[in-house]
């Protein structure tokens, strides 16, 4: 034990040598068995061996190998390891890639769809193919967002035919109807076709408000909604704008086709509506612009309509009236004169005349009556009730009632100074009437001129029975309860009652000259005078007819029972000092 019997290098092991001083020798020599290291006296270097003793004969087994060998193999091993892994890595890095790439790509289109939708776009969806081929979850979740887009769309749907409709006649409310009268615009303009906007409200819709309650006038605006379905054609457009106003977009293929909509329009809407036992004749004013000629879009188009309604009202209702370009001059002269006639009340600018009241019989001398005079710088004299019209649109009839009551009543004191004592009509309206402290006012007014309560007397119009307030009836109730006396001007033309003029404190009825015009000749004309005096005479009211140009008109109306008349048959207007004169 402990000689070489065999190694590689075979004249150095038949030398008989003996090993048995290296310790992984003894350690085989004592049946031991394992991997060990030593120093190899042949090879004189570092050595690993496998070592094991062999049983029976007394031999050991050992294989060594260089340490440096082992070490270069190892780093081999190490080297190709490494090449391996980076390999791995790329393979990883590159599947890891082009996995994060079809998964970003996923959820960026998820992510577009999204912004897209909440940014109010419509038909959002995210196409089958973005998601084709996606893990399951990003699937899902596609599948899942169509779902939800095509829900909220439904719901969209849903509140924006909710916004855009009137809950009260179910028609287009204003936002509605811009909404979907600007598309149609914009593509008549390529077309170059053109569209007619009727711009429709019903006349002294407030008197009925206040006189039946709103659930009737809502009632009405229902009714009147229907008859505007069944009287347009099924591309119209039809809105209410709001409160009493409601708007018609047609596709104008002729003016005569369009006139012949708005004369079916009057019609259909004037008829009598019952509602609740009550028996309504309701009218309305319409007016029309055209596109492109008058406006080039909704919005302007809308304006020049009302424009155009407002003068088909002052015109007297119930009336049709197209925007053109003689209303277009109307209208910026309307502008000049609001402006002028602001300086001129301002300058005490605006004059007054006074037009003689005569007993009807006799023709004696009983009274006059205060007309407002204006002569524009720019535009030179203008009508009464066209400047009128602009106070009271633009709030200057207060001021302007002062103007006139305080010429009025130097008047009157000066017919009194005169000896020719007579009472002295002005006008006062529903506005200044609604202005605190006016009974007081003018009261004290009176007195500064040194006159009674009963030297003048207040015209007022039928309006004065749409006023509810408390504080302007009381001042109505004081001002005749001092002796101020009050005649109802233009009696028949407009809204009321028997039982208003028992209700109200009127002394006079002043019977509209609209009515006079056939009564030579027209029996039914002169059977509505006659009713207009007859009604005023059975309520203890003394009556006065406008208007007498003819000799015919005053006997006729002398004859009726009229009291008193007035008009150019006796005298027109004069200034103070022809008045003083007669």
């Amino acid at each position: 034990m402990g000689h070489t019997l065999a190694h590689p290098d075979y004249e150095w092991a038949m030398a008989a040598r003996d090993l048995s001083d290296l310790p992984i020798v003894r350690r085989m020599m004592r049946g031991e068995s394992g991997v060990d290291q030593f120093v190899s006296p042949v090879f004189k270097e570092e050595m690993i061996a496998g070592f094991a003793p062999v049983e029976g004969p007394g031999w050991g087994v050992m294989v060594p190998e260089p340490l440096s060998a082992l070490e270069a193999k190892a780093a081999a091993v190490t080297a190709s390891a490494r090449l391996v892994f980076a390999a791995g890595v790329a393979l990883s890095a590159l599947l890891a890639l082009l996995f994060s790439a079809h998964l970003s790509r996923s959820l960026r289109q998820l992510s577009e769809a999204a912004r897209r939708m909440a940014g109010g776009e419509g038909g959002v969806r995210v196409a089958p193919g973005a998601i084709r081929g996606a893990l399951r979850e990003i699937a899902t979740l596609g599948r899942t967002f169509n779902v939800m887009a095509q829900r909220i769309e439904a719901a969209r749907g849903r509140i924006v035919a909710i916004a855009s409709a009137d809950s009260l006649t179910g028609l287009l409310n204003r936002s509605g109807f811009f909404a979907a009268a600007e598309p149609l615009l914009a593509q008549a303009g390529r077309d170059g076709a053109a569209y007619a906007l009727f711009f429709i409200d019903v006349d002294r819709f407030k008197t009925i408000n206040d006189c039946h309650g709103h659930a009737v006038g809502d009632q009405l605006l229902r009714a009147l909604a229907a008859r505007l379905r069944r009287s347009v054609g099924p591309g119209d457009l039809i809105a209410r704008q709001g409160g009493d106003e409601f708007l018609v977009l047609h596709r104008k293929l002729s003016a005569r086709a369009c006139a012949h909509l708005g004369g079916r329009l009057l019609r259909a809407l004037n008829g009598p509506v019952e509602i609740e036992g009550l028996s309504l004749e309701p009218s309305v004013s319409i007016g029309v612009a055209s596109f492109p000629r008058d406006a080039q879009d909704v919005h302007d188009l809308t304006l020049r309509a009302d424009q155009a309604m407002y003068q088909a009202k002052r015109g007297g209702r119930n009336f049709l009236r197209f925007f053109d370009a003689n209303l277009r001059r109307r209208i910026d002269d309307d502008i000049v004169l609001k402006r002028e006639l602001r300086a001129a009340i301002d300058a005490g600018a605006v004059g007054a005349e006074y037009q003689p009241i005569m007993d009807a019989r006799s023709g004696a001398l009983t009274g006059f009556e205060t007309l407002a005079r204006w002569t524009s710088p720019s535009l030179g004299q203008i009508a009464p009730e066209r400047f009128i019209a602009i106070a009271e649109e633009t709030g200057l009839i207060v001021p302007l009632g002062a103007l006139m009551r305080a010429q009025a009543f130097a008047f009157a004191a000066a017919l009194r100074a005169a000896g020719a004592a007579r009472p002295v009509a002005v006008n006062v309206s529903q506005l200044e009437l609604a202005q605190a402290g006016f009974a007081e006012r003018l009261l004290a007014q009176l007195a500064a001129h040194g006159l009674p309560p009963d030297a003048v007397v207040l015209e007022i119009t039928e309006t004065v029975f749409q006023i509810h307030a408390a504080r302007e009836l009381e001042g109505l109730f004081a001002l005749r309860q001092r002796g101020v006396r009050f005649a109802l001007d233009d009696f028949g033309k407009g809204f009321s009652s028997h039982s208003h003029l028992r209700a109200y404190p009127v002394d006079r009825l002043k019977i509209c000259a609209d009515f006079l015009g056939d009564i030579e000749t027209d029996a039914p004309a002169r059977a509505v005078v006659r009713s207009l005096i007859d009604l005023g005479r059975s309520l203890g009211l003394a009556v006065t007819v406008e208007g007498v140009e003819t000799a015919g008109q005053r006997d006729l109306v002398a004859m009726m029972g009229a009291d008193d008349i007035q008009g150019f048959w006796h005298h027109a207007p004069m200034d103070a000092g022809a008045a003083l004169a007669l």
